[in-house]
């Protein structure tokens, strides 16, 4: 049985950065992912401010584009802000989240992949570890904290009733990654579409 200072559920940007910034200091950590390859899934061209690079210490290699400009659509109305400098980039999400996870192996942390977290280990009233599956079948980790980082399924606080799994509404986002497109400011406009229905 090992026995680590974090467990952290999920290997997605959150639970990535998480592992990476504690491994650099020198915390034992052991981190669970449920996908077969870590960078999976894709659900997001990922939009984030050009600040994530400086304040989380990541290479400009990891945006996919570069954008200067953005513009809010409404109902009936638009606004549009130009700048002189990229002001936030699209991610190559898979190449983001992998980067992370190498960082955070560099530093010794201990990454688990294709393995799902079952349900958490309570004793006395104190969550003690997680029962996990994986390759090997199940087994077990115990800890001295436990961060659930697994997204909106969230594992573990939804078995530990910490949040509701039932949405007040059910919305359906689409994406489409469109290549070798010629538009005439090279793609580098975010267009925001909004609409009260």
């Amino acid at each position: 049985m090992k026995v680590y200072d974090i467990i952290i559920v999920g290997a997605g940007p959150a639970g990535g950065n998480l592992t990476r910034r504690l491994a650099q200091k020198g915390y034992k950590v052991l981190t669970f992912d449920k996908e077969k390859e870590l960078g999976e899934p894709i659900y997001s061209t990922a939009v984030t401010p050009d600040e994530t690079f400086r304040n989380f210490d990541l290479n400009l290699s990891l945006a996919h584009q570069a954008m200067n400009s953005w513009v809010l659509y409404g109902p009936n109305s638009k606004a549009e802000f130009k700048y002189d400098r990229p002001i936030c980039y699209t991610l190559n999400l898979r190449q983001f989240k992998q980067e992370l996870i190498k960082q955070a192996i560099e530093n010794s942390a201990e990454i688990l992949v294709d393995t799902e977290v079952i349900e958490p280990i309570i004793r006395d009233g104190i969550i003690v570890g997680v029962k996990y599956k994986g390759l090997g079948g199940e087994e077990e980790a115990f800890e001295k904290m436990i961060v659930d980082a697994s997204g909106h399924s969230g594992t573990l606080a939804t078995q530990l009733k910490l949040r509701d799994q039932t949405p007040e509404r059910l919305l359906v986002g689409l994406e489409y990654l469109m290549e070798n497109l010629d538009l005439p400011e090279n793609g580098q406009k975010l267009e925001l579409y909004f609409d009260y229905k």
